[in-house]
């Protein structure tokens, strides 16, 4: 690890060549011409100006777009953020255009101008990370939701005190509504959850809470 070691460097990027050269082509953009008509009135982009995409990097689209539709499947990766996931292909269209006119350094240099391969596995290189933190995020809150549906129905069991038995029925009826609208099943899965942690105990189909966890 370089934790320790990276000690401040009076201008340590300023010239670094990677970023001059980002400068550089930032300048040349906003230094573009705007285009015209005889009013003074700016042009819209045509037909003429759409990018278009190489065959190679059709082809790289359409095998990432498909395995990612299939991540959104039951079981998948992204079974869980399909809202998300399913964006991502079109936002690697939009991203592989933005790289493709910033490295061109000029709007009116569009025409005939295709997305090369290279260009759209960068863009998706960029989707993949957004991917991989909208999935950790989404993970992160979902355990957090468990524990906090877990912790509330644990309170809601230590208020009826030690040794008192209870159905489904009686808490699904009775608890906080935040666990009152989940279905029969996952009030179930929270009971065996903390049975699994020696908090509760089932009792043919009743269960108590557990003799000196109260």
């Amino acid at each position: 690890s370089l934790a320790g070691t990276r000690l401040y460097k009076e201008n340590y990027h300023e010239h670094a060549p990677s970023l001059e050269a980002y400068h550089q082509q930032v300048k040349a953009l906003l230094g573009s011409e705007p285009r015209l008509d005889g009013e003074g009135v700016e042009l819209q982009f045509n037909d003429s100006n759409t990018l278009i995409l190489s065959p190679e990097a059709r082809a790289l689209w359409i095998a990432a777009y498909d395995q990612i539709e299939q991540q959104q499947g039951s079981g998948g990766g992204y079974a869980d953020m399909q809202q998300f996931a399913g964006k991502a292909a079109e936002q690697a269209l939009r991203i592989a255009g933005v790289l493709t006119v910033f490295n061109l350094g000029a709007f009116d240099e569009i025409a005939n101008t295709h997305i090369d391969v290279t260009t759209m596995k960068q863009a998706f290189s960029i989707v993949d990370f957004y991917l991989c933190e909208h999935y950790r995020l989404h993970k992160h809150n979902t355990q957090t939701r468990q524990d906090d549906l877990e912790r509330t129905l644990w309170q809601w069991l230590q208020d009826k005190r030690e040794g008192v038995i209870t159905t489904l029925r009686d808490i699904k009826q009775n608890v906080a509504y935040k666990i009152r609208d989940l279905s029969t099943e996952q009030i179930r899965q929270l009971l065996e959850a903390l049975q699994v942690r020696g908090m509760v105990r089932a009792n043919g189909d009743k269960w108590e809470v557990r003799p000196c966890t109260a």
